[in-house]
């Protein structure tokens, strides 16, 4: 099913394919998790805040939380490629 976008909106298109790109270098472990327990850190045994679990130094060198969330380093990576480019079609901050 097409949409129209109604007059003065834009469509935004995600290119979720080009999130990765500003944490290529890092494994997808988790910074808060279980150490040793396979190369993510996650278990569902020892979630984080449960006991056996521990959490990283610096969550900004990590893109998850736990396993199953983003940490706030990760959603400021997707803000600033939705606001800026790339990860939209067209960035929504059109620099003039």
């Amino acid at each position: 099913m097409v949409f129209s976008c109604p007059s003065g909106y834009r469509e935004l298109v995600p290119d979720f394919f080009a999130l990765n790109p500003g944490f290529y270098k890092q494994l997808p472990r988790a910074c808060c998790g279980a150490p040793g327990t396979g190369p993510y850190n996650f278990n569902l045994t020892a979630k984080c805040g449960e006991p056996g679990a521990t959490a990283c130094a610096d969550p900004k060198t990590h893109w998850s939380w736990d396993g199953i969330h983003l940490t706030e380093a990760a959603y400021g990576h997707i803000a600033r490629g939705w606001l800026h480019g790339p990860f939209g079609d067209q960035p929504i901050v059109q620099n003039s």
